[in-house]
């Protein structure tokens, strides 16, 4: 007994020291940090002195109406990048996944061209994206040699730099989102799949009857995360334009407030609008999802 005591209580005390570091940075950097942040959101100087009170929420609202904000462009640019992630990014991402899936012709070069961005670091892969359309770069000689005539400058140009970096997102997203979808497909049982070829079901009702209800936990799941970042999509503001050329976002904006505008008590009146602006919009999304999972099941 006193052998198995002491076996149990080096597992306790093993499990304890393993959960502590988790626990104390949970308490930490969530807990308290997020709860700071909230306080600092009523919180403003006024004459040397901390007030406590909804101006920062005031001045926030109050920005929409002002001539020359740049609050709708910014909040413009997030909402665009947020929809080219459900609108793009998903959709594509699940049918090339299923013509990966169903090993079409040159189906491991498709896969190794969207895989291998997702396994580049950021910094240096928009360092070769900078390149690539750059003046001089790859593009621009191209179009030199064939058609006499430069590269647009589209990180540079307040009507291309957003869709630029909007394109970059949308690309480099890809091998990630095949990962989910393609561990989802590989998971269906095949007996389901040669059943429905018997029955002379082709790839497209194969797609959209078999495989998406089939896959659905995962698909909507995905969506769902996404949606819960709706204020804080981005893109690689800092590494492309910090915010120059029309590419301000909410996300962005806040980490320059912080950064350097030092304005943290406005930033986090900001960043706790957006949440409370976006828990409906989130939870509806949530509704609407299991509502098609309920239908998609059936």
């Amino acid at each position: 007994m006193s052998k198995n005591n002491s076996r149990k209580i080096k597992q306790s005390v093993f499990i304890i020291l393993m959960l502590t570091p988790a626990i104390v940075g949970f308490f930490v950097f969530y807990i308290y940090v997020n709860f700071k942040s909230v306080v600092m959101a009523f919180s403003f100087e006024k004459g040397g002195e901390t007030f406590y009170g909804l101006d920062n929420f005031i001045r926030f609202f109050k920005e929409f109406t002002l001539p020359d904000t740049m609050f709708k462009d910014t909040i413009l640019n997030t909402l665009k990048s947020f929809l080219s992630t459900i609108v793009i990014v998903y959709p594509v991402s699940l049918i090339m996944c299923y013509f990966i899936y169903k090993k079409i012709v040159g189906y491991r070069f498709f896969r190794c061209l969207f895989y291998i961005p997702a396994i580049i670091m950021p910094t240096v892969s928009a360092v070769l994206f900078k390149y690539i359309i750059s003046m001089e770069g790859p593009i621009d000689v191209f179009l030199m040699r064939f058609f006499g005539r430069n590269v647009p400058d589209f990180l540079q140009d307040g009507s291309l730099a957003m869709g630029t970096i909007i394109f970059y997102s949308v690309y480099f997203s890809f091998g990630g989102n095949i990962l989910y979808f393609g561990g989802a497909m590989n998971g269906i049982s095949q007996e389901v799949i040669e059943s429905a070829t018997l029955d002379g079901c082709g790839w497209v009702r194969e797609l959209i009857s078999i495989v998406i209800p089939m896959i659905w936990p995962t698909f909507s799941t995905l969506l769902l995360t996404a949606s819960v970042g709706i204020f804080t999509a981005s893109g690689p503001v800092l590494l492309f334009t910090q915010g120059g050329f029309n590419t301000y976002t909410i996300s962005y904006w806040i980490y320059e407030q912080m950064l350097e505008n030092n304005n943290l008590e406005f930033a986090s009146a900001v960043g706790l609008s957006c949440s409370v602006i976006g828990f409906p919009i989130v939870m509806l999304i949530k509704w609407g999802l299991n509502k098609i999972g309920d239908k998609v099941g059936a």
